[in-house]
C-alpha cells in the first residue's frame, strides 16, 4: 500500500507541468482528498519546482471561499512510501478539497457547450472567486477550463495556484497560451488581475462556443488579429460561420466576450464592469436547473452504452507480442518518477473521470483491447499489466487524415500541430462486489483537446464491450 503521511493513496487522479495529483484516503478518518505531490528535488533549468510548490502552499493556506478549492492539510517535507517495493521518496505536498465531477473542460469537450443561462451561472460564481483574490491581493496567472472544477452539488471550484503570485505587477511569461493575454506576448510588465480576467473571457467564449476564440492573443493570429484591429464583426462572423445554423449568440454576449478580450488591457472592463455588464445582470440558471441538466447530460453518456456495437475481438498473437513484464517502445525512462501504485485499483464513486466507460468484460480482455489500440495507433506505450494500465504517447499525426480534410474546407489549422501530444495513462478499475469494470483515460500532461479526441477514438474501438454503467 502507497502512502504519504496520514493518507493512503488510491490512484492518480492527473497530472500537471510539475505535479502529481493522487485520490488519497486519510487512514484514521477515511475523508478522501486529492493529494498534490510535488517532488522536492525536482528542478527544470532554472526552476525550482520546490520553491514554486512552497509558494503555492503558502498562498493557497490564506485563500477561504466557497468558490475555491480549499486546502485541508499540507508539508514542505514528507515521504512518499511505495509499499511493497519499499521506495520512499521526499515530496512537498497538499492535501485538497475534492472536486467530484471533474474538470470544467472535460465535460465540455464530452458532453458540449452550455446555453447561455447555464454559463452565466458558472460565471458568476468564477467571478465571485476573482473578486475575493483581487480583495487579498493574489493573482491566479492560469485561469483556463482545466482549472475550473465543479463539486458534488456542480458548484464552481477555481484551482490549482502554482503560478499565482502576490506581485501587483509581473513580467514573466506564464499561464497557458490559448488563455494568455496579449501584453504577455509582448513582454511587457502586465497586472496579474487584468490578464486573469483576460482568461475568464477565453474561458466564457469556450463555456459557451464548445472552443477557443483564438490559438494565441497575437496580431498574426488568424482570429485574434481581427479582435485586435477593432474588427470583432469579422471575428464573430469567423467563428459563428462554423457552428449549426439553429444556434444563437445573444447581441449582450457578444459585446461582453468582446470587450473582455480587447487588445489594449486599459480599455478592457475591470471586474466591477464586468459584474455589471448587461449579460451578467440576465437571469442565470438556478443551481436546481444546472444540477437536472448536468444528470441530463450524464444520462446521455450512460446511454451510449447501451448502443449494440460489435466487441473488439484481439488475434491472440498481438496480444502476445507484450510480455508480461511489459515493454517500452518510444518512451523515455525519465518519464517515471517513481511515484506508480501497485495492482488492480478499485472504482471509487468519489472521483471517476468523465473519461471514461463501464463493461461487463474480463479484465484480461479489456487489456487486450487497449494493447491492440495502442499497438495500431502509437509507436510509444509502457505496459503494467500487474496494474491492468497502459501508458502511451499520442501526436497529432493520429487525427492527420481528419486535419486534410478541414484543410481542404479552408478552415485555419492551429501553429505548429505536428508539435502537439499528449501522453494518457488509461486502466482497468474494478467495481466492489460486482462482476463489471471501468475503463479509465487520465491525462498525464500535454494537449487536453487531443487527450479528448483519443478518449473518443479508444471508446469507439472498444465497440461492444462498452455495455454497462455505473448504476446498478
Amino acid at each position: 500500500m502507497a502512502t504519504l503521511g496520514d493518507y493512503k493513496l488510491l490512484k492518480m487522479l492527473g497530472q500537471g507541468a510539475f505535479s502529481k495529483v493522487f485520490l488519497g484516503e486519510h487512514m484514521e478518518t477515511g475523508k478522501m482528498v486529492a493529494l498534490k505531490v510535488i517532488d522536492k528535488n525536482k528542478k527544470d533549468g532554472e526552476i525550482d519546482f520546490n520553491e514554486l510548490a512552497e509558494k503555492e502552499i503558502e498562498i493557497t493556506k490564506e485563500i477561504s471561499h466557497p468558490n475555491i478549492i480549499k486546502l485541508h492539510d499540507s508539508s514542505t517535507s514528507e515521504y512518499i512510501s511505495l509499499g511493497q517495493c519499499g521506495r520512499h521518496k521526499e515530496v512537498n505536498y497538499m492535501a485538497l478539497e475534492i472536486a467530484s465531477e471533474g474538470e470544467l473542460f472535460d465535460l465540455i469537450y464530452q458532453t458540449g457547450a452550455f446555453n447561455e443561462r447555464t454559463a452565466r451561472f458558472f460565471f458568476l460564481q468564477l467571478l465571485d472567486a476573482l473578486e475575493y483574490l483581487q480583495g487579498i491581493g493574489v493573482s491566479h496567472c492560469d485561469i483556463k477550463l482545466n482549472n475550473v472544477l465543479l463539486d458534488h452539488n456542480f458548484n464552481l471550484k477555481l484551482s490549482d495556484f502554482g503560478l499565482s503570485t502576490k506581485s501587483l505587477k509581473n513580467q514573466t511569461i506564464k499561464g497557458t497560451g490559448e488563455y494568455m493575454a496579449p501584453e504577455i506576448f509582448m513582454g511587457k510588465p502586465y497586472y496579474g488581475h487584468t490578464v486573469d480576467l483576460f482568461a475568464a473571457g477565453v474561458l466564457l467564449f469556450g463555456m459557451v462556443m464548445g472552443n477557443m476564440p483564438f490559438f494565441k492573443a497575437t496580431l498574426d493570429d488568424p482570429y485574434y488579429k481581427a479582435i485586435a484591429a477593432n474588427r470583432k464583426d469579422l471575428f464573430w462572423k469567423t467563428h459563428l460561420s462554423k457552428v449549426d445554423s439553429s444556434f444563437t449568440i445573444s447581441e449582450s454576449l457578444v459585446d461582453l466576450i468582446s470587450l473582455m478580450l480587447g487588445y489594449f488591457h486599459l480599455e478592457r472592463p475591470c471586474i466591477s464592469e464586468v459584474k455589471t455588464h448587461p449579460w451578467c445582470l440576465e437571469e442565470a440558471a438556478t443551481h436546481k436547473e444546472v444540477i437536472q441538466e448536468f444528470n441530463d447530460r450524464f444520462d446521455m453518456l450512460r446511454a451510449e452504452a447501451e448502443t449494440n456495437a460489435d466487441e473488439c475481438i484481439i488475434p491472440e498473437d498481438n496480444y502476445d507480442q507484450v510480455t508480461q513484464e511489459g515493454i517500452h517502445r518510444g518512451v523515455d525512462s525519465g518519464d517515471s518518477d517513481g511515484f506508480e501504485l501497485t495492482g488492480m485499483m478499485d472504482y471509487i464513486p468519489e472521483y471517476t473521470r468523465k473519461t471514461s466507460f463501464c463493461s461487463t468484460s474480463d479484465p484480461e480482455v479489456l487489456l487486450k483491447v487497449l494493447i491492440e489500440f495502442c499497438l495500431k495507433n502509437t509507436s510509444s506505450l509502457i505496459l503494467l499489466k500487474d496494474q491492468y494500465t497502459v501508458k502511451f504517447k499520442i501526436g497529432y499525426s493520429l487525427f492527420a487524415a481528419e486535419a486534410a480534410k478541414q484543410k481542404k474546407k479552408k478552415t485555419s489549422s492551429r501553429p505548429a500541430d505536428a508539435d502537439r501530444k499528449v501522453n494518457i495513462l488509461v486502466r482497468v478499475l474494478k467495481f466492489k462486489e460486482q462482476e463489471k469494470y471501468c475503463v479509465e483515460a487520465v491525462p498525464e500532461r500535454g494537449d487536453r483537446v487531443l487527450f479528448n479526441r483519443t478518449f473518443a477514438l479508444l471508446k469507439t474501438f472498444f465497440g461492444g464491450h462498452v455495455n454497462c454503467t455505473d448504476v446498478e
